[in-house]
């Protein structure tokens, strides 16, 4: 096993393998044929409101995508304050999956998903991350917000 770095997103690498007994080369093998995805374009102008429905809240999650090579989007909290959340060591948790809408080539404008099941009275901070296979944006701006 090994690991390359320095990869360039969006240029194709071919991988071969080759053997020695000390003395001979074998005949290459084909190993992969390695495209890096880049990362996806961030969304922008995160907004949540709440409210409460029964027992628990509701969050209403709105933003800008602004990608066009998403496959889905990540609505993250993390328990605190935004500049807490803000802290490369935070710790976001993923509360829901939104599957990726609109055209290959165009982002779609406002995306707007909710959250449901949340305690009430719970302080906490939002953002949204763009996934593009297993690669992410960087994250949308902070939201912070206490459920009613």
């Amino acid at each position: 096993t090994t690991t390359v770095t320095g990869l360039t997103a969006g240029t194709a690498y071919v991988f071969r393998v080759t053997s020695t007994n000390g003395t001979a080369l074998a005949t290459p093998t084909l190993v992969a044929l390695v495209l890096p995805v880049p990362a996806p374009t961030a969304p922008t102008g995160l907004t949540v409101t709440s409210a409460r429905a029964g027992a628990t809240d509701t969050l209403t999650v709105r933003w800008t995508d602004n990608a066009t090579t998403e496959t889905a989007y990540l609505v993250q909290s993390c328990a605190g304050t935004a500049a807490a959340c803000g802290a490369a060591n935070a710790t976001w948790t993923t509360l829901s999956t939104v599957a990726r809408t609109g055209t290959a080539t165009t982002g779609v404008g406002t995306v707007t998903t909710t959250v449901t099941g949340l305690a009430r009275a719970l302080n906490a901070s939002y953002h949204v991350v763009a996934q593009a296979g297993a690669v992410n944006s960087a994250a949308s701006n902070i939201v912070n917000l206490t459920t009613p």
